[in-house]
C-alpha cells in the first residue's frame, strides 16, 4: 500500500515540475514533436481503386445469385430470400413444375417465413414433407395439372380453376385493393 503511495506522490510532483515548461510551450506556440508533411499518395491510391470497383460493379449485368444453390431446398431457398429484382430473374425451371406454381402463388410474407427456415427446411416444404412451417400451404403433388387444365382434382368435389368473378364455395369474394 506504501508503494502505491509513493508512486501516486511521485507523478504528481512529476506533473508540477513539467507545467511551467508545458506552459511556456503554450504561450510560444511550439508543438512537442513536429509532424510529417502530410502526403496524398495514399488517398489518391483509394480514391483510384474506389472508382475501378465503381466502374466494375457498374458494367455487372446480371444479379449473381445471393447463395451457392446445390439442391432443390438450395433453388426454394435463394428464390424466398431473394428480393424482387433477383425473383424477376429466377429461372423457374430449375426446380419441379409443381414447385415453381408454389413459388409463384406465395404472398411476400409467406415468402418471408421460407427465407427464415432455411435451405433444409425449404427442401423439405419442395419436397411435400411435413416442415412445421405456419402459415405456408405446403407443395401439393398434382397441383400443376389441375391448374393448367381446369380439371378436378381426384376427391374433391370443387373445381380445380374457379371462374373469374365467382368465388369458391364457402369463401366470400373480394376485390383486390
Amino acid at each position: 500500500m506504501l508503494k502505491v503511495i509513493l508512486k501516486a506522490i511521485r507523478q504528481i510532483i512529476g506533473g508540477l515540475v513539467q507545467l511551467p515548461g508545458d506552459f511556456l510551450r503554450w504561450l510560444t506556440g511550439q508543438q512537442d514533436t513536429p509532424l510529417p508533411p502530410a502526403t496524398d499518395d495514399f488517398a489518391d491510391e483509394v480514391d483510384s481503386q474506389a472508382a475501378k470497383l465503381r466502374e466494375q460493379l457498374d458494367a455487372a449485368t446480371a444479379p449473381e445469385s445471393m447463395i451457392s444453390v446445390r439442391s432443390l431446398g438450395g433453388h426454394v431457398h435463394a428464390y424466398a430470400a431473394g428480393d424482387r429484382e433477383y425473383r424477376d430473374a429466377f429461372d423457374v425451371g430449375s426446380v419441379p413444375a409443381r414447385v415453381s406454381v408454389a413459388l409463384l402463388t406465395l404472398t411476400p410474407d409467406q415468402l418471408a417465413r421460407l427465407a427464415n427456415a432455411g435451405p433444409e427446411r425449404c427442401g423439405r416444404w419442395a419436397l411435400g414433407e411435413k416442415t412445421g412451417l405456419v402459415g405456408v400451404p405446403p407443395v401439393k403433388r398434382g397441383w400443376v395439372r389441375s391448374l393448367v387444365s381446369g380439371t378436378k382434382p381426384a376427391g374433391k368435389p370443387e373445381p380445380g380453376l374457379v371462374p373469374e368473378g365467382e368465388a369458391p364455395s364457402g369463401m366470400l369474394f373480394r376485390r383486390a385493393a
